[in-house]
Parts: structure tokens; sequence; C-alpha cells
């Protein structure tokens, strides 16, 4: 789900949950009744987050009880990212064996729109939500030609996380409301060598992705065609070429923004803050910085004039069941548990910190109410909700992997003054359009 880097090697879970049936079997056999007979199960995972694979570890054994005529025995693989989706599609086109459950990344996800791969391949959850289906956010970047293949792991929406000692040492109230007072608040901080927020130069769209769409656009619209050279476009690289210059954003190559250059600079104070989503606090912020507790906190995105956006939105992972596998079905059935139910998404914010994407799970109050020590005892999920009430739409294209390639290199070349705005934009068409050519 993550723009992040997972350097974990392969790790296997096995998890068997017994299950008893109703009778004592001791009893059965000497009353000479023969006991219902117990069916074996094996429900399979490949992901590239140890998070999903220890969620449905937990959860499966909670889901399993309502089946006592199964022995079931949960199996979750957990892969490098590096080459982890290219290994799916080839497992799929070369009718390898499949595991019931497949992870397809957000960013991934277009390797899988290629024609004839969804339908044969995963199963079609549009008919199996029924109207579970409304309840449901962040469905588009899994739909291809009108259905859904996979349901969404957190809604993701962006917001900024800062250290507040920072600021009150320097006088500066927080939070920032505005993009013009996030502004004038990094120009104060970069007067004492201290930056509001990293950036990266080097083919990381994401800071741009973040105040992008909360500022009204979009990289494609419902159609799949491409609406990234639009207006939006240009106040936002604008703002952040200007923010880069000034330093109120600091410039950092994608291997410092994902390791542990990050954090050397938010524990010396150099950073106070950073852009990001709802799965950055436990992924990122908790993982690779614990000794950091308590000195961060989360406000809602600064807003822009005139946009209806409260949030971005930056990441995600859809979990989808492979078709044609064994228990296809069983597996469904916790999918469904897990991800599309209102206490299901409860226990994931609960346990992992995602964010619910189900409307009605997204003011529980054991989301809004829980208090997160890492933030000094801040109820984080009521700024998330908060945020949520008005989150762009991410819609995907078949050309979204090379499209966030071309896209990457053309910012890199803004940011570091070797192409005019206008001059990337164009190129970035004239790139996407030699791509069509191949027919998707």
């Amino acid at each position: 789900m993550k723009r992040r880097i997972i350097t974990a090697s392969l790790v296997a879970i096995l998890v068997s949950v017994q299950l008893i049936s109703g009778c004592d079997q001791g009893t059965a056999a000497a009353s000479g009744t023969e006991s219902t007979k117990v069916k074996d199960v094996t429900l399979t995972m490949w992901t590239h987050d140890q998070d999903y694979a220890n969620l449905f570890t937990s959860e499966e054994k909670i889901w399993a009880k309502q089946y006592p005529q199964y022995h079931i025995t949960f199996q979750a693989q957990v892969f490098p990212a590096s080459d982890f989706w290219n290994k799916e599609l080839n497992a799929m086109v070369s009718n390898e064996s499949l595991p019931n459950f497949l992870d397809l990344e957000i960013s991934h996800f277009s390797l899988f729109m290629k024609p004839g791969v969804l339908p044969k391949y995963v199963l079609n959850l549009t008919p199996l939500l029924g109207s579970t289906q409304n309840d449901l956010e962040k469905l588009t970047p899994y739909t291809y030609q009108g259905n859904v293949y996979a349901l969404e792991s957190a809604l993701s929406p962006v917001g900024y996380y800062y250290q507040p000692a920072i600021f009150k040492k320097y006088g500066i109230k927080t939070p920032s409301t505005t993009w013009a007072q996030f502004y004038q608040d990094g120009l104060e901080l970069s007067k004492h060598g201290i930056a509001m927020a990293p950036i990266a130069e080097d083919g990381s769209s994401a800071v741009f992705q973040n105040l992008f769409y909360e500022a009204g656009g979009s990289f494609f619209n419902s159609s799949g065609k491409m609406t990234v050279d639009s207006p939006p476009a240009y106040t936002t690289l604008a703002y952040i070429k200007q923010s880069v210059d000034h330093g109120v954003f600091k410039m950092v190559n994608s291997n410092t923004f994902w390791g542990p250059g990050i954090y050397q600079d938010y524990e010396q104070g150099k950073i106070a803050g950073v852009i990001a989503p709802d799965w950055y606090a436990s992924a990122e912020l908790e993982s690779s910085a614990p000794g950091m507790a308590g000195k961060w906190r989360l406000q809602t995105m600064p807003r822009w004039p005139n946009s209806p956006y409260t949030t971005s939105t930056w990441g995600g992972t859809g979990i989808a069941v492979a078709k044609n596998t064994p228990n296809a079905q069983l597996a469904w059935s916790l999918l469904r548990f897990v991800y599309a139910t209102q206490a299901g998404q409860v226990q994931r914010f609960n346990k992992i910190g995602y964010f619910p994407n189900m409307k009605s799970a997204q003011a529980d109050p054991a989301v809004v109410n829980q208090q997160f020590s890492y933030f000094g005892g801040q109820k984080i999920g009521l700024i998330w909700d908060a945020a949520s009430r008005k989150i762009p739409e991410y819609w995907q294209s078949p050309l979204e992997a090379e499209f966030q390639t071309f896209l990457g290199n053309a910012l890199e070349s803004v940011y570091l003054d070797k192409q005019s705005v206008k001059a990337a934009m164009s190129q970035l068409e004239e790139q996407m359009k030699q791509q069509q050519f191949f027919g998707y």
C-alpha cells in the first residue's frame, strides 16, 4: 500500500485454528455414534507488508469460529516489495498456483489492468458486496470496466505530522490552516536552518500529488485520460518550487526520504514535520523513530483557497481474492469480515492504525476516541475523521506505472531548474502518447 521500501526477507506465518464441533467427541465414541468429520482447509496470502499478514492472522482466529465444520490453517508469505507485483502477474499468466489472497498495491494495480487479466484471475467483488458498496470509500482505484476487484486497506487521507516543541521554541502558532500560512511559518523556521517538511527530488511525486489532489487536480479522469496538465498542477508546482528555493521544503533524494537520513533530520530538529498519510504513523514514524514517542502531533492539511477538499490521498493497498483457487468463497468471507464490516475496520485501525475507508466506521467511538501515546495522547482518529470529510477520488489508468516514472522525471527537471513547468508537462504528455501506441 505504501510508497516505502520493504527489505524484509521472505517470512512464512503458519497459524492453525482448531475448531471443535458442538458434540463431545468422547461421548460420541462411547455411545457408538459417529462424530461429525471436520474438513481441513488452508487459506493462503501473498503480501509485501507484514502488517497485513499480522492483521489477517489475528482476525482469522475470530472469523473462523463461525465455521465449526472446518479445521482452518492460514498461511501468509511476506515478500520484499522490489519485484513482488510482477511476481504475482507472472504467476497468473503462467498458470502457476496462486494464493487465495493477492496484495494489489495501488501504484501497481495498473499492471493487472492489462486486457484480460483481472476478469480471468481475480474474483469480481461487485455482486458480492451488495449494498455494502455504498458504505465503502476508495473503491475507484481498484475498479476495472465498472467492477471492483480489491478492497482497500486504508483510506489514506493526508495530514501534516509535526514536532510542536520546534514551533513553540520560535513562537509559531500551530496548526497552519492554509498553505499561505504554512509558507510564512516555513520562512520563519528557515531563518534557523529548519525546514517545514522534506520533499524528494528524484522520482518521487508524493508531495506534489498531495498538494495537487487537494487543490482539485487529478492524474487521470474516470475514463483513464491523463489530466495532470491543468491549472492546479501549475499552481502546485509554483508553490513547491518557491518553497524549495526559500527553505520551506528541504530537498532530499529518495534514499534519504525513505531511509535513516530523514530520521536524523527529524531528531536533530532540522526538519519540523512531514506531509504524509495515515499509514506513515505506524509504518514509518513509530517503527523507525521509536525514541521520538510523545514528540509528534498531527494536524489536518493546510487548505487551498476555493478548493472543496479537506485532504488529499496517498498510497493504499487493495486485497483481492484469486478467482480459481480452492476455497475462494471462504476466502471472500474472511476478506469481507476484516475489510467490509464496521467491526473489522475498527479493529484494523486499532491494530495497525490505518483509518477506515468505511463511512460507518470512521466516526466510531473506538476510532475517534482512541489516544495514541506516540502522539502525546492525541486522538489522531479524530483528526483523520475531520480531514476525511471531503477526499478526492483516485482514478487509475492501465498506464499508471509508466506515468509515475515519466512524472517523476518531469518533477525532478522542474525542481532542479532543468525545464520549465510547461516544457516538462508537454514532454510528459508526449511520452504518454507514445505508450498509448501499445493499445492500453
